[in-house]
């Protein structure tokens, strides 16, 4: 199981990085780029690199401190020819255990398997994919009373973070707010004021999603304002979760402190707030909110939640299947139109109310087979086992 660096030790470890020139990989989509570490500061990391990358990307970083494989993911601050800055890294992972890295969201790539007669059919949720379409259009006559038992759960359950809690739609208008604009523009959680906590209190999945005062450089003077009007009237803390839908944000998930309650937000409440928006976006998507959509049926479809070239990860509705630790099942891999036949073995598996979760590693892949796949997902001049030595290798989860 992978381990997280403190910051003192990962401050330790990016100095010794730097003075030995180790070789660090930033990948990006199938670009696998070398670069190597100039400097460091509170706040970014600055690389010598000639590959250049779109500021504000998501990019992923691999590494070896003294034989051990190490990961994060960060977001490009500035690309240049020959200089990269990215942003200091809150979380730290050393010791991964699997051979090859997890895509999240490969274009061209379809997974399906038998599961008593019938095939069944892995797809990525919409909202995790960037898809060119038209801005949504919202039904006139939508009936929210559809998600009653919801906004009610998210009332009660809100009130274990905030003094109160609720929700806006961008339906009849646009952002108005700085807070709304940068929240719309970005697609990330926005604390006013910052987040003010210890880095590695938060989670990765909390980390990635929310806004620190480097990323809104720009923005600084109107926060500033931001937080002078919410001590005028009493108030000492406000929460922005977007609600996406596609690539854009439909509306959002307020969170405001006053009185008593002076602490800011948690790292549970950044994670409340994100899973409260996700649940809610496709709630909204399933009960016809969005009129260029067809409703979706009562149930979710199977997910592929992440792939790499020796598994998969996919959720499923309980009651739609049912898979027993360590059966085999036949897979059907497509990339890019050509049907791939795979055997894999079902090694993880938990649930929570409504969904299983089914981790599979491939047992049996032709070599060509896997050689095309691994050239999908990471790029032909990708090195096999970067993460972890082929011969140290451990099986994957």
């Amino acid at each position: 199981m992978a381990q997280t660096i403190n910051h003192v030790e990962k401050e330790f470890i990016f100095d010794t990085t730097r003075e030995d020139e180790s070789e660090f990989v930033i990948v990006s989509d199938v670009r696998r780029i070398p670069a190597t570490l100039a400097s460091q500061s509170e706040e970014f990391l600055q690389f010598r690199c000639e590959a250049t990358f779109p500021e504000r990307s998501n990019v992923s970083v691999y590494f070896r401190f003294r034989g051990h494989p190490m990961t994060f993911k960060t977001r490009v601050r500035k690309s240049t020819p020959g200089s990269l800055a990215l942003r200091q890294p809150r979380v730290l992972y050393r010791d991964l255990s699997r051979r090859y890295e997890r895509i999240e969201t490969p274009a061209g790539i379809g997974v399906s398997f038998l599961h008593k007669g019938r095939r069944v059919s892995l797809a990525f949720p919409e909202s995790t994919r960037y898809v060119e379409v038209e801005t949504p259009n919202t039904v006139k006559d939508f009936d929210a009373s559809r998600l009653q038992a919801l906004l009610e759960s998210f009332r009660v359950d809100a009130q274990q973070h905030a003094t109160e809690a609720k929700i806006v739609m961008f339906r009849a208008r646009s952002p108005r707010s700085p807070q709304e604009k940068i929240v719309a523009r970005t697609g990330k959680v926005l604390m006013v004021p910052f987040y003010s906590g210890r880095p590695d209190e938060l989670s990765e999945f909390a980390s990635e999603n929310l806004l620190l005062a480097a990323e809104l450089a720009e923005d600084a003077d109107a926060l500033e304002k931001a937080v002078v009007g919410l001590k005028s009237q009493g108030l000492h803390h406000e929460m922005y979760c977007p609600i996406m839908y596609l690539q854009y944000v439909v509306g959002y998930l307020y969170f405001i402190k006053t009185g008593r309650d002076t602490a800011g937000f948690d790292t549970a409440a950044v994670e409340f707030a994100l899973q409260m928006a996700h649940v809610f976006a496709y709630s909204l998507k399933a009960n016809g909110y969005f009129a260029s959509d067809e409703s979706v049926p009562e149930y979710l479809t199977t997910d592929l939640i992440d792939i790499s070239a020796t598994g998969i990860l996919f959720s499923c509705p309980t009651e739609e299947v049912d898979l027993s630790l360590y059966t085999d099942i036949e897979i059907m891999l497509s990339i890019d139109g050509t049907d791939v036949p795979i055997i894999g073995r079902v090694v993880r598996k938990f649930a929570d109310e409504t969904r299983t979760f089914y981790g599979v590693n491939f047992l049996r892949i032709a070599e060509p087979d896997r050689d095309r796949l691994v050239d999908r997902l990471y790029g032909k001049d990708s090195t096999s086992g970067f993460l972890v030595p082929a011969a140290d290798a451990a099986s994957p989860e």
